[in-house]
């Protein structure tokens, strides 16, 4: 074991190189064992579950020698300040950084920015970064990672919204006035009396079973795919039935249409 590193760094960092929110241990030890970086299986998941990353980071068990390592941050970016600034600033849980990502890079500004562009930068923030062990890790990397989480979960927050926002449009009940409930036109013949003992026979609409969603570009959003679309309908108890092949796709949005199978 590589004690001359600083570890838990080094595994930030190929989480944020690869722009990843979880990742197997297995991909992890082979990463750092192509840095040089000679490390066992056990040791990974010992220094994860470490009093340094174990408020980052979250650890499944997947078999007796695989786990999944799954960025869980226990403090997160105050989504508040991101937006329109924090009106409890003394009493927040939460991090305060810049909202504007691009000031993060050390480009160039228009104007003076006075918000904090460094977690240590706000003293607010280094009492939270002591109180989670947040502060022995690498500010900048740490930094990415919480940005990364943030944007992921709003993300999927959406995502979920709009699956709910179509679902409701499309199965919302035809609602009929109270002066159309009686019949208009002619009147059907009563049905012979041959037909009367034969079953009935329930015809399935598939076209009111079909629905189209959208998810965000894989390139805006690499980690939203119709697994997470597939699983947050299976928690609601709507499961899909086929994936239709007329899918659409560009830089801004990909949407699918997707089969729902009837409920029994």
């Amino acid at each position: 074991m590589a004690f001359a590193l600083n570890l838990p760094n080094e595994i930030l960092s190929v989480f944020d190189n690869l722009h990843r929110k979880e990742m197997r241990s297995n991909d992890l030890h082979r990463i750092l064992n192509n840095r040089n970086i000679q490390i066992s299986m056990d040791e990974i998941i010992q220094i994860v579950r470490s009093s340094s990353l174990s408020n980052l980071f979250n650890v499944q068990s997947l078999s007796n020698d695989s786990y999944v390592i799954q960025l869980s941050p226990k403090l997160t970016l105050c989504e508040y300040f991101l937006r329109k600034g924090c009106r409890n600033k003394m009493q927040c849980t939460k991090l305060h950084v810049c909202r504007f990502i691009s000031h993060a890079f050390n480009r160039p500004l228009d104007k003076p920015c006075y918000y904090p562009h460094k977690l240590s930068q706000h003293s607010h923030n280094v009492l939270l970064l002591k109180q989670f062990n947040y502060d022995a890790l690498d500010e900048d990397i740490l930094l990415h990672l919480l940005r990364l989480h943030y944007t992921i979960t709003s993300q999927q927050s959406r995502a979920e919204n709009q699956i709910n926002s179509n679902q409701q449009s499309s199965f919302q009940p035809s609602r009929f006035h109270s002066n159309d409930s009686q019949p208009k036109g002619p009147i059907c013949p009563p049905t012979p009396t041959s037909q009367l003992n034969k079953p009935s026979v329930l015809t399935d609409n598939v076209i009111e079973r079909q629905l189209d969603i959208s998810i965000p570009s894989q390139q805006d959003a690499n980690d939203i795919d119709l697994e997470i679309v597939e699983l947050i309908l299976a928690g609601k108890d709507i499961i899909i039935e086929q994936i239709l092949s007329n899918q659409t796709s560009n830089e801004f949005y990909r949407r699918y249409t997707i089969q729902l199978k009837t409920k029994q």
